[in-house]
């Protein structure tokens, strides 16, 4: 019976947790450039060999290998690292890339603003692309822009803002105009004004309990973000409890109406939690507040909130030399 065993640490694998957003870059051959914190400024480089097909259903990650000569045994096991997968989009020769800065993400659309240059001085326009996959401090644009079109990278949420109060085209209103309008019933003509209709108003206390619903908004829209599934559950049912608790007596006339229709729409997706995919959960989580910003946006009218703006994840791959 051997008393001794030695390890051979010429050779190591570093496991790195992939999210499911970077699981189709982590393909097997895929270069990995990554450090660790006890040698700054040194980075180290191996190919993936092996990725786990399967996904851990609590911490929504996938462990790829990375198989790294290891000359001097500078690492050691039990170390942490990050790391990042140098990939090429698959079936292009080329992709498009922005910065993540520059990207205002709502679900099912992004927008970025376009640049125009006019006697007037400078102005930027919302551009709706369609993203590829995360490709680290940026992402791959697979539609809406063109190679050399230039964009906003910094200070975005303040443009979009500034176009929301202009009644441009924005995140929150793709189609421009006023913020919010009246209705009409019926087939009656809208009454001739050229005075904007006023959005729905509420008091201070209507908009302190809306308030508490953005406060709880945040939380599970970053912790979807980072396919969290276990603490979105936690900050659902936080949610759902809010909106239990707000009092309809708060809201009078067309806004009591208005809180209604949104609330009950929000009322009936959160019953349907808890689900098992996060797939599922974020496009179940759009209902109450709108990919489009359809329900949030009303809902911020009615008590004049700041936007609402969901912001891209990080994309460093944390990892294990084992």
């Amino acid at each position: 019976m051997p008393l001794y065993k030695i390890v051979d640490l010429s050779r190591v694998w570093v496991l790195f947790d992939v999210y499911e957003s970077d699981i189709s870059s982590a393909r097997v051959g895929s270069t990995v450039s990554f450090s660790v914190q006890s040698m700054p400024g040194e980075s180290f480089t191996g190919k993936i060999s092996f990725v786990d097909p399967v996904i851990d259903p609590m911490t929504r990650v996938a462990k790829a290998r990375v198989e790294v000569p290891n000359p001097g045994g500078k690492l050691k096991p039990e170390m942490f690292t990050s790391g990042v997968i140098k990939a090429a989009a698959v079936g292009k020769k080329e992709s498009l890339i922005v910065p993540k800065s520059a990207v205002l993400w709502t679900g099912e659309r992004s927008v970025v603003y376009v640049k125009k240059t006019s006697d007037r001085g400078i102005s930027f326009l919302m551009q709706e692309v369609r993203l590829g996959p995360s490709a680290g401090d940026g992402y791959v644009i697979e539609e809406g822009l063109d190679p050399g079109t230039e964009i906003a990278v910094n200070g975005v949420f303040s443009i979009d803002a500034a176009a929301q109060l202009a009644g441009k085209p924005s995140m929150i209103n793709p189609q421009g105009g006023a913020a919010m309008t009246g209705h009409q019933h019926g087939g009656s003509p809208p009454a001739a004004s050229a005075t904007p209709t006023e959005p729905k108003k509420s008091d201070g206390k209507a908009k302190a309990a809306i308030g508490k619903l953005f406060d709880l908004y945040f939380p599970l829209k970053d912790a979807l973000v980072k396919g969290d599934l276990v603490n979105a559950l936690k900050q659902t049912g936080e949610l759902k409890k809010a909106f239990e608790k707000i009092d309809m007596g708060l809201f009078t006339g067309e806004a009591h109406d208005h809180w209604m229709n949104h609330s009950a729409a929000g009322m009936e997706a959160l019953k349907k939690w808890p689900l098992g995919d996060v797939e599922q959960a974020r496009t179940l989580f759009q209902t109450p507040f709108g990919s489009d910003g359809g329900s949030c946006k009303s809902i911020r009218a009615l008590a004049k909130l700041s936007s609402c703006s969901i912001v891209p994840w990080p994309t460093t791959t944390p990892g294990l030399i084992g």
